[in-house]
């Protein structure tokens, strides 16, 4: 009894335990849901009810799962690509190193799949999720390489603002991981207000509006103005998140470790 239970997420006692068998019953279900209105995807990647992303072990399995169900060639090329990338990106989410090379093959297939049937638009997207692959690998130089020359592919000008907003917090996180705070800080000066303009309170703001203060603070040649702006963002960003996502979100405890880190940061350099 309780074999293939789980508990992956910020759902508070019985409600964040499942079967995993489940998980991808209830993903199928949902993926076929007309009413999904374009979005039927993110059940193979986050809890629907606390929206947490379904990570280890977990996440890989389900992105198996999804593959295995959506990914054969009698889908539409649509439908197989969004099974493809649940695949890698599940894959990406697993701690052994293995998965994360099988994620890099995923990927790297796709790519030859999407020449092949000449869908060069969907290619970028494929690219990113390499680049985090070799980011885990620590292959930092490559992550970095393909995260710039996706970021600034003329191709993406024409993506909806959201997924271009997606494609800049993803690479300017990249870039505080390699510590690369000059470009990180330059990046974000511009994403941050264009994101809190067409996408205030969500999680894409809130991610690069964090990545922007943990750049000023970790960066070893930090103003105290800039330690100021850091401390001020973080805390402006745990009050959103606590709002929108819950005390017990992964995001919202994440914000108030960079929060407590900036605060033993400033002391250090400048005195209470």
């Amino acid at each position: 009894e309780g074999k293939g239970i789980v508990r992956e997420c910020s759902c508070r006692g019985t409600a964040g335990l499942a079967h995993v068998s489940c998980l991808v019953r209830q993903g199928e279900v949902l993926t076929n849901d007309p009413a999904r209105n374009g979005e039927p995807w993110t059940q193979w990647s986050s809890c629907s009810q606390c929206q947490q992303d379904h990570m280890g072990l977990v996440g890989s399995a389900l992105g198996r799962a999804c593959f295995t169900i959506f990914g054969n060639p009698s889908h539409p090329v649509r439908t197989r690509f969004d099974a493809l990338m649940s695949l890698g990106l599940g894959l990406n989410r697993s701690p052994r190193e293995k998965d994360v090379l099988d994620a890099v093959s995923v990927f790297e297939a796709m790519l030859a799949w999407l020449r092949r049937i000449s869908k060069p638009g969907m290619i970028p997207l494929v690219y990113q999720a390499l680049a985090n692959s070799y980011g885990l690998l620590g292959r930092k130089e490559e992550e970095l390489r393909i995260q710039r020359e996706v970021f600034t592919d003329p191709t993406l000008r024409d993506l909806d603002p959201g997924a271009r907003l997606y494609l800049a917090a993803d690479f300017a996180n990249s870039l505080l991981r390699n510590g690369q705070f000059r470009e990180c800080k330059e990046l974000t000066s511009e994403q941050v207000p264009v994101a809190e303009r067409a996408l205030p309170g969500h999680s894409t703001t809130l991610m690069l509006s964090t990545v922007r203060a943990s750049a000023l603070f970790q960066d070893p040649a930090a103003t105290r103005q800039e330690m100021f702006e850091a401390s001020k963002l973080l805390r402006a960003n745990l009050e959103t998140s606590k709002r929108v996502m819950g005390e017990r979100h992964p995001n919202t405890l994440g914000i108030a470790e960079q929060l407590a880190s900036c605060h033993g940061l400033t002391t250090r350099r400048f005195g209470r």
